[in-house]
C-alpha cells in the first residue's frame, strides 16, 4: 500500500477536513501516478477534485465516516473496518491512500510507501499523522530539489519502510 500526502513541518495535514495549500504540480504528480489504480479518500476531498467527481480512470474508495452516501462512480464505506475488508480484495501495491487523516494514521503500519510533498511552514491545522522523519522503520529514498509555487517553498520526498 503507498499513500500519496502534502505535510507541513509538523507533518499536519489539514484543517477542518480541507487540505493545507493546494500545489498544482502536486496535484499532476499524483493523477498521474494513481492513474488506473485504487484511490481511497474521505468524502471531504472530493470537493478539491475537478467537477466534484471521482478520479476518472480509477477505482474510487470513499470513506464517509458514518454517513450514508453513494456517490456515482465510487464505492463508499462508512467505516475504516469496511474499507480494510474492501481492499483485501485489491493488489497492494495499486492500492493508493490520498486523502483523509483518519485514513492515512489507520493505514499507517501497512503503508509501505510514502510519496510526500513536504511545505516549509507551519500551518494552522487539526489533524496530522506521525511525524515521518523520525519514524526509525522508514527511510528517504528519493527527494526533489527545493520548489516553489508563490509563496510557497516545498519539497517531494519518497520515504519506504526498510
Amino acid at each position: 500500500m503507498q499513500a500519496i500526502v502534502t505535510v507541513d513541518n509538523n507533518f499536519s495535514v489539514s484543517y477542518k477536513n480541507n487540505s493545507l495549500a493546494s500545489i498544482p504540480a502536486e496535484k499532476k504528480s499524483m493523477m498521474s501516478t494513481v492513474a488506473g489504480k485504487t484511490v481511497v479518500y474521505d468524502i471531504h476531498f472530493i470537493k478539491e477534485l475537478l467537477g466534484q467527481q471521482p478520479i476518472r480512470g480509477c477505482n474510487n474508495i470513499i470513506y464517509t465516516a458514518g454517513m450514508k452516501v453513494s456517490i456515482k462512480g465510487a464505492s463508499c464505506y462508512e467505516t475504516l473496518e469496511e474499507i480494510k475488508e474492501a481492499l483485501n480484495k485489491e493488489k497492494n501495491d495499486d492500492i493508493y491512500i490520498i486523502h483523509g487523516a483518519d485514513l492515512y494514521n489507520f493505514f499507517f503500519s501497512e503503508t509501505d510507501t510514502f510519496h510526500v510533498t513536504k511545505i516549509d511552514y507551519e500551518y494552522n491545522a487539526d489533524a496530522s499523522i506521525p511525524n515521518l522523519d523520525k519514524d526509525e522503520s522508514l527511510e528517504i529514498v528519493a527527494d526533489s530539489d527545493e520548489l516553489y509555487c508563490f509563496d510557497i517553498i516545498y519539497q517531494f520526498l519518497k520515504y519506504k519502510r526498510k
